[in-house]
């Protein structure tokens, strides 16, 4: 898959009213590496580090993600491994829906907030 295909598999799960994150924001954030892009045959999933200096924590924030479910999961141990090299403390799926509990609870991941959102 290129770069470009996988961005645009990305494109529907950004797809929401007043979306928070666009493809063209995850565009600049590669170009200025400050996130990984993540391919696969059928799969994409787009990862970024984010810095929470007072508690000590580095997050590798993993979303939007997008296509085979089966193919997503198998790409998690690299992704763990890069964001372990990256000094990250902790890893979260951030902005996923409610499915994505079942399908990572099984690789150690537990529930850990919900969104609420209110639109003005």
């Amino acid at each position: 898959m290129t770069p470009k295909a996988a961005l645009e598999l990305l494109r529907p799960a950004l797809d929401a009213e007043r979306p928070l994150l666009r493809v063209e924001d995850i565009e600049q954030q590669l170009a200025e590496n400050r996130g990984v892009l993540w391919m696969g045959e059928r799969s994409a999933v787009f990862t970024s580090v984010t810095a929470y200096p007072f508690v000590n924590e580095i997050v590798a924030e993993a979303g939007p993600a997008s296509g085979s479910l089966l193919e997503i999961l198998a790409m998690l141990p690299r992704i763990e491994m890069w964001a372990r090299d990256a000094g990250c403390t902790q890893a979260m799926v951030i902005a996923g829906r409610k499915g994505w509990e079942r399908a990572l609870s099984p690789y150690g991941y537990e529930h850990y907030s919900s969104t609420f959102r209110k639109i003005f």
